[in-house]
């Protein structure tokens, strides 16, 4: 088995091999975007493993986290087949081409904002140099019911293997569980 530091670089490696996969103990289909996003939630380039830890890609595309006893590797990503495959992959497919279209229209609007001719201000008559500047307005604070809505506090440590997690992550470094 190939291995790898980060979880981004070990999508590399599975990519050629297999591009949809369910997540390991659910039913969850996940394709190459989506274990992307779960990779720079990790930290990306930058994740920190142990020493002695890695992700690792099997012959088909698995990718799993283990140390370095192998027989210990937990996958974490499981290549899928069949409809189950076609139906991941027809959803990239869409997500891609949705993407393809709002870039697109970006490049048509920033285009025609281009093209509209913006009037130059004439340059305003100099102000004394020891001008007081005028007040500027005050902002009301935002009311406290404003603060967005948190889904319930996310634990420290994992439910299933009760190891450290990092604030903010979905899923466990360590075995894979989806924390939220």
């Amino acid at each position: 088995m190939e291995h790898y530091k980060t979880i981004l670089s070990a999508l590399s490696g599975a990519m050629p091999k297999c591009m949809s996969w369910v997540l390991a103990g659910t039913e969850e289909g996940m394709n190459a975007r989506d274990i992307f996003v779960f990779a720079m939630e990790q930290g990306g380039e930058n994740e920190q493993l142990e020493e002695n830890e890695f992700y690792v890609v099997s012959a088909e595309g698995a990718i799993g986290f283990t140390t370095k006893y192998e027989y210990l590797t937990r996958w974490l990503f499981i290549p899928t087949e069949g409809k189950f495959k076609e139906a991941e992959m027809q959803r990239l497919r869409e997500e891609l081409e949705f993407d393809h279209q709002q870039e697109e229209a970006a490049a048509k609007e920033a285009e025609a904002a281009a093209q509209e001719a913006v009037p130059v201000p004439a340059p305003e008559p100099a102000q004394p140099q020891y001008q007081q500047p005028a007040p500027q307005p005050m902002r009301p604070e935002a009311p406290p019911s404003a603060a967005p809505q948190q889904s319930g506090p996310q634990p420290s440590f994992c439910y299933n293997c009760g190891k450290p997690i990092s604030p903010g992550a979905k899923f466990c470094r360590n075995c894979g569980t989806k924390l939220e």
